[in-house]
């Protein structure tokens, strides 16, 4: 999806865009693409210190299974880290690890 490439690549303001265009009628968007659409945003959000970033993230992990659930999760965390709630991070990653059992990336 072009808004996590954009994000990806650090072009915070175009992919703050093209998150709230993909987002604005999720009706044609797969869970998938959502949960995607809604991590590209979170990241963005988190690095320009705006909220509404852990909003976007506990959404993205209500939308996504298996792997993608996964990942977002531990990305979660790992945003946590940096605003000092290491508490939350932590428990965050310990779901991370219970979700990842019996998948490839488990170990």
């Amino acid at each position: 999806m072009f808004t996590w490439r954009l994000a990806q690549d650090k072009r915070h303001g175009d992919a703050l865009t093209h998150a709230e265009l993909a987002l604005r009628d999720t009706s044609r968007l797969t869970a998938y693409e959502q949960g995607l659409a809604l991590r590209a945003r979170a990241q963005v959000r988190h690095h320009l210190k705006t909220p509404g970033w852990e909003d976007d993230y506990r959404a993205a992990i209500r939308l996504s299974d298996g792997r993608a659930r996964t990942l977002t999760t531990v990305e979660y965390s790992v945003c946590q880290l940096f605003t000092e709630r290491h508490a939350h991070a932590i428990e965050l990653l310990a779901t991370a690890a219970l979700e990842a059992r019996g998948q490839a990336m488990e170990g």
